[in-house]
């Protein structure tokens, strides 16, 4: 059963390694293809620019400590069972939520 069985696969095998000629065909379908839009690359770079403005501005207007304050606010409340700083939370969020979206919607119009 097993010689069978292990001479039908190799009959199929080896009918399967037929090759077609290509005559050029793929090239012609490569060459009929859409040109790809620079959109993307500009895009990165807009927000690459953007990304290095933000940073600068952060800490040109001492945006560290009162982050870092925010924080460690945020913490202690934690810890301590209290009530945070709902504006401190909510902008957190936002910043994270933005952060999170920036690639997932770049990596969609990549795939889609």
């Amino acid at each position: 059963m097993k010689d069978n069985f292990e001479d039908f696969l190799k009959k199929e095998i080896s009918k399967s390694n037929i090759q077609i000629p290509d005559n050029g065909f793929s090239d012609q379908v490569i060459t009929n293809l859409p040109r790809r839009k620079m959109v993307l690359a500009g895009r990165e770079i807009i927000i690459t620019i953007s990304s290095i403005i933000s940073a600068l501005v952060f800490v040109l207007i001492k945006g560290f400590n009162p982050f870092l304050t925010g924080l460690i606010n945020l913490f202690n409340s934690l810890i301590h069972l209290k009530i945070p700083n709902y504006e401190f939370v909510i902008v957190l969020l936002v910043f994270c939520l933005i952060s999170l979206l920036i690639p997932y919607v770049e990596l969609r119009k990549r795939i889609f």
